[in-house]
């Protein structure tokens, strides 16, 4: 955790500060366990680096998940310092403080005195010692007056492996005892840079902590003028090279969080230095100052990136005067962000694709300024007044937001006191701070927290109660968050300590409370543009009495000009001004409250979360409804939108994943018309040839991976409608490298490959919602496969109630490397098919690449199940253990896949849906994250998404002679999913009318989908002609008992 000293191991009483205890905050003092964060996706670790000082002013705990408090140390005894500093901490720090009341757990930190590897060394190598020590920390974990939920270990960072065994040992000593309290606490701890298998032990790591944090830094030790962060590559020393050697060691991507240094550095040099260049004197300082100096002071510094690039760091140089130069190198927005992307898709060569368990930082120390200039009183110069830089936090809120969720926070209020030094956000000003209030009574103003009204919003403990009075009507104030500037002169605002920065399309919304009624009284929200001019939106009332939720609507609501005279702001000119592209110019700046009726009373408001999500201009909002591209003769995108003539600068654009960088962009021209009688229509940019096309392409402009992405962009506000990136089943590559966010923001998880298979007229199959512009923000989720239907609606591609006998080919399923064929097991040298619904017919169907690997065949779409229950029938060969390794799988509710459990990456269709899997004989090896399980019959769910660590999960499994199957024989299966039944009939698989398994869908699972059939053959030689997954006499019903065949539609 070094920031202090000019090397990761110099000067570092405060620098080393990761490793360590974590004590959770609990809600009461009986440790009723704290809820999970429903609200976040990710662990999110801050250390409070001097908790006893003003490290947390202007925190937004709402983006973070855990505090760690630095530190609990122990002496070579066993023997504990700072316990009882820690048991005495602010109540805020405690139950029913502000970190508690946000679900964050207060963590303490562990570590030995001083960092004296002596005393490492002494006590680790004693068991009793260790007993000792862990007798000590569990006692501060699970006394009550504590509200403390786990150990994290910072042990830095050089023993031997006689210490590490002990350590080792000492882990696992502590898990055990940690787990036996009520509630279990957890236990971390934070690692070296590089992997040592001297120092760890991968497997304790793995199975007796609950996350390891790793230290993504410092890699800009001693006087190597660097970044202290190197983003890097997999082949040079780097975060994404040291970090992939501890999974390669066995600790998996889910396991890790990601810290990274929240602090500059800077050295001395002279006018020749550059980045990469020796300088000397280095030392820590904050992430503000390089960012205020570089963007907003007077005449900004020049900033660069580094080079090499992949380090992603920026720098900037000072003239200090007498020929001496000095060079900070530190993170900007953009690198930052880059490295905090890291956590939700990795990039390296192990666990490409997947998500790191979190991110972690140190510190929140250096996320502040605690000298600034008031803009209303610039003549006092510098005074201790705070900034806290916000962008940190905003990345952290919106990149480790549940997928889907797009609504963000700005504050919750969550405080019991004023107290500056515990985090209380004191930029939140009082009602008569402003030149520009109306007849305000100052000695009746005041902001204080106090317990949240009957009927608050779910989640809330606290408000900010606002009270005000107006000795005369009209009356008027400002409660507003206060913009600050920094010491150097002449003086500037840093916008950076803003409390929220967005971009013009844009709507926030806050809850607010009155207990009565104010006659006359509005109150509206206000926001600073970027040309530095106040704007107001709506009124809203408060003359009733109880809760409300208000907005402003950027993008849609009318624009009033807000009057003042505040020196950091401009009167408005009653429109949003922006340099767009997407430009995050924007601030919230306060809320008006004005009256024209109530005075000479007291009034209170109670104000709770201020949150902001994305807007439209007229609510309109266009998405990539299908798609297809593998067949670059017949590439197409059909846009859903609201009907009508298309807004200017609507692009289409295509990204290649080779180089991160956009390949095409199609600027699109035309009307939508109204094609679902519902003001809403279909339209189609594709190759000559396509049906229904508005606005020809040429054939190949779309890229064909892996990994690739296409985008619906407007310009000039640089609004994306919509992104997705696909063939990602070997990780984003450069679609999502630094620099260019440019589309996996808009919805994880990514896609996998559309192959190049056909139904029976030729037709390559597409991806595309159900139903039509249905938008989670969740692209796995939201896309399937599907038969094409450009500029028609999708889904419905079979109607129920059908049978398919295969007497003729039918020209709906399609197979994903090759064409939709019938095909006659006898001659193939197998029995004939049970199948008698059609008399005569010989044809069955044969779900198999000829070419050798994997496939699948798809029946119907994600309307399956959707609307109705959705039920399948059929018969299905079971090959006998003498026949050729080969697996087979029939399989429901699912929405995507191609290559049915490839081993390759480069061949992922992203398994999903639930599986009935075989394997005739041992050996089979197929990539379903299962072991072999020779003539046993396995129900998976299928979750090989790219990202999750599992690719599938067991939910049930039977033996042939359970089944009363006999291999070499056909067999009658039956698949259901009813979503509108009681839990326990869900999800339903039989063979031969005996249950392997029925029960509710499992937590997440999809609940409509296509029926497939899905065959591996693992020989690698020439498929026989007897070899596939071959399948006859298919039932679709939306009823558990077949209909009459004569009410069927027959195929």
């Amino acid at each position: 955790m070094s920031a202090f000293g000019g090397t990761r191991f110099m000067n570092s009483i405060f620098v080393r500060l990761m490793t360590a205890v974590w004590c959770v905050a609990t809600i009461h003092p009986s440790f009723a366990q704290l809820p999970d964060r429903p609200d976040r996706d990710k662990i999110v670790f801050a250390y409070l680096q001097s908790p006893t000082s003003n490290d947390v002013r202007g925190a937004r705990w709402h983006a973070l998940t855990h505090v760690g408090w630095s530190f609990i140390t122990f002496n070579a005894a066993g023997a504990l310092g700072g316990a009882t500093t820690f048991q005495n901490r602010d109540p805020e720090f405690k139950a029913g403080g502000v970190v508690a009341n946000n679900n964050v757990k207060m963590i303490a930190v562990l570590a030995n005195a001083s960092f004296d590897e002596t005393i490492l060394d002494t006590v680790m190598r004693s068991p009793s010692l260790r007993a000792t020590l862990i007798t000590n920390i569990t006692n501060v974990v699970s006394d009550p007056s504590t509200g403390c939920d786990g150990v994290n270990l910072d042990f830095e960072f050089s023993w031997d492996s006689t210490t590490r065994d002990g350590m080792m040992a000492f882990i696992q000593e502590l898990n055990v005892s940690l787990k036996a309290l009520t509630p279990p606490r957890e236990l971390s701890i934070y690692v070296n840079p590089t992997w040592n298998s001297t120092l760890y032990n991968a497997q304790v790591l793995q199975d007796h902590t609950d996350y390891v944090i790793y230290s993504g830094y410092d890699f800009a030790s001693g006087n190597g003028m660097s970044a202290i962060g190197r983003y890097g590559t997999p082949s040079t020393f780097s975060i994404i090279r040291n970090l992939d050697g501890y999974m390669a060691a066995g600790v998996s991507a889910n396991h890790l969080v990601l810290a990274l240094p929240f602090y500059s550095r800077t050295w001395t040099t002279d006018a020749a230095g550059v980045y990469g260049d020796t300088g000397s004197s280095p030392g820590s300082g904050g992430m503000i100052d390089p960012n205020f100096n570089t963007m907003w002071r007077n005449s900004p510094i020049p900033k660069f990136l580094s080079d090499p690039a992949n380090h992603q760091g920026m720098w900037y140089k000072q003239d200090e005067g007498g020929g001496v130069w000095s060079l900070t190198t530190f993170d900007d927005v953009n690198t930052l962000e880059a490295k905090l992307r890291l956590v939700n898709v990795w990039p390296g060569d192990q666990s490409t694709g997947q998500q790191l368990r979190g991110a972690s930082f140190w510190s929140m120390l250096w996320l502040k300024a605690n000298t600034s200039v008031d803009p209303n009183n610039t003549v006092a110069g510098g005074q201790s007044l705070t900034r806290t830089i916000n962008f940190p936090y905003r990345l952290m809120e919106e990149l480790y937001a549940p997928p889907g969720e797009r609504e963000y926070r700005v504050d919750t209020f969550e405080h019991l006191g004023t107290a500056s030094g515990t985090g209380y956000n004191i930029r939140w000003r009082d009602p008569e701070d402003g030149p520009d209030d109306v007849n305000v009574n100052a000695a009746s103003s005041s902001r204080t927290p106090a317990v949240a009204p009957a009927g608050a919003p779910a989640g809330s403990n606290r408000v900010l109660a606002v009270t005000f009075r107006f000795d005369a009507a009209p009356g008027k104030f400002l409660f507003k968050h206060q913009p600050l500037m920094g010491t150097e002169t002449p003086f500037t605002v840093d916008w950076n300590n803003a409390i929220a920065e967005t971009d013009s399309t844009t709507k926030f919304f806050a809850d607010i409370h009155v207990p009565a009624g104010y006659t006359g009284t509005t109150i509206r929200m206000v926001v600073r543009d970027g040309l530095k001019q106040l704007e107001k939106g709506p009124a809203f009332t408060l003359t009733t009495s109880g809760w409300q939720r208000i907005s402003f609507d950027l993008a849609n609501d009318p624009i009033l000009p807000y009057a003042i005279s505040e020196a950091a702001y401009v009167t408005g000119n009653g429109v949003i001004n922006t340099s767009g592209a997407g430009a995050l110019d924007i601030s919230f700046a306060g809320f008006e409250v004005a009256t024209t009726a109530f005075a000479g009373a007291t009034g209170t408001i109670n104000f709770d979360k201020i949150t902001y999500t994305d807007a439209q201009p007229a609510n309109r909002r266009y998405v990539i409804n299908e798609f297809r591209y593998a067949d670059t003769t017949k590439q197409f995108v059909e846009i859903y939108g609201p009907s009508g003539a298309l807004p200017a600068g609507l692009i289409l654009r295509a990204v290649d994943g080779a180089t991160g960088s956009l390949s095409a962009s199609i600027t699109l021209s035309g009307t939508i018309p109204n094609d679902t009688g519902t003001g809403f229509g279909y339209y189609v940019v594709g190759s000559a040839g396509v049906p229904n096309l508005d606005q020809v392409i040429a054939a190949g402009t779309l890229e064909t991976g892996p990994p690739d992405a296409i985008q619906l962009f407007e310009s000039p506000s640089g609004t994306i409608h919509d992104a997705l990136v696909y063939e990602a089943y070997n990780g984003l590559g450069t679609v999502d490298g630094p620099g260019e966010p440019l589309v996996a923001g808009n919805g994880p998880g990514w896609l996998g490959d559309i192959a190049t298979g056909t139904n029976s007229a030729g037709e390559s199959y597409t991806m595309g919602r159900y139903p039509d512009g249905a938008n989670t923000w969740i692209n796995g989720n939201d896309f399937s496969i599907m038969p094409p239907t450009p500029g028609s609606h999708n889904g419905d591609s079979i109607a129920l109630p059908a049978i398919m006998s295969f007497a003729t080919v039918p020209t709906q399923p399609f197979r994903t490397f090759q064409t939709f064929t019938t095909a006659n097991p006898v001659t193939a040298g197998l029995p004939a098919s049970p199948d008698n619904s059609v008399p005569g017919n010989t044809q069955a169907h044969r779900a198999v690449d000829t070419s050798g690997g994997g496939t699948m065949s798809v029946f119907g779409d994600a309307s399956m199940g959707s609307i109705m229950p959705a039920h399948v029938r059929g018969y299905v060969y079971v090959p006998t253990a003498a026949a050729n390794h080969q697996a087979l799988g029939l399989g429901i509710a699912v929405r995507s896949g191609s290559t049915f459990f490839s081993a390759i990456p480069a061949n992922s269709g992203f398994d999903s849906g639930y599986w009935l899997v075989y394997e005739n004989r041992a050996g089979v090896g197929l990539a379903d994250g299962q072991p072999d399980h020779p003539g046993v019959w396995h129900l998976l769910q299928a979750t090989n998404d790219g990202r999750s660590a599992t690719i599938s999960s067991l939910l049930a499994q039977s033996t042939n002679a359970a089944l009363a199957i006999t291999p070499g024989q056909w067999a009658e299966f039956h698949l259901s999913i009813n979503k509108f039944a009681s839990p326990g009939d869900q999800l339903v698989a039989s063979i031969n009318n005996i249950e392997i398994f029925r029960g509710p869908f499992p937590a997440g699972g999809p609940t409509s989908g296509a029926f497939a059939a899905g065959f591996r053959e693992t020989n690698g030689g020439t498929v026989t002609s007897d070899e596939g997954n071959w399948i006859d006499g298919l039932e679709f019903t939306a009823t558990g008992t077949p209909a009459e065949v004569a009410q069927w539609e027959l195929y």
